[in-house]
């Protein structure tokens, strides 16, 4: 009974302690941004510049700080489509032009199923480079719209592309 018992929490940690692993944040670089808006807001956004970070992006995450997000920049301009699989906080997304203006503004919800083809995306409807996500409502606290200006932590520079892979 007591190896039974013993067994089965073992078993019950190394799970955990897969999942916890699995959670663990990319080690990702930073850059501050800055959205002119109704306010204007300095964020930390965490750069997704290749393929496995842009893949993963803010999966697994229980939450993200309140001025933070995450930046997918991809190396060139296309058609792009985010969804929510495994993404267990609800966020917004930009699409951002290369010339660093808001296209477009979405809402996404977290998906719970365990099936990926089940959870909605949120396609582009023209192409970009790059896309913002922040916790949802945060645009729309900070008074940022479609046609804002994205700009780099002086608050002045556009936001160019960076080099992505």
């Amino acid at each position: 009974m007591k190896v039974r018992l013993l067994n089965g929490l073992i078993a019950i940690v190394a799970v955990s302690a897969f999942g916890l692993a699995d959670a663990v944040e990319q080690d990702l670089q930073t850059q501050t941004l800055c959205l002119v808006a109704a306010e204007t807001v300095k964020i930390k956004a965490e750069l997704a510049t290749e393929p496995k970070s842009r893949e993963r992006g803010l999966m697994e995450r229980e939450s993200l700080p309140a001025e933070s997000g995450m930046l997918f920049v991809y190396p060139q301009n296309g058609m792009r489509a985010f969804w929510m699989y495994k993404t267990r906080i609800p966020l917004d997304i930009a699409y951002i032009g290369s010339n660093g203006r808001i296209q477009e503004i979405y809402s996404m919800e977290p998906c719970r199923s365990i099936f990926p083809a089940r959870c909605p995306n949120y396609p582009s409807q023209q192409p970009l480079r790059m896309a913002l996500e922040v916790n949802q409502g945060k645009f729309a606290e900070w008074g940022v719209e479609i046609g804002d200006m994205v700009f780099t932590d002086d608050c002045e520079t556009p936001l160019q592309p960076l080099p992505a892979t």
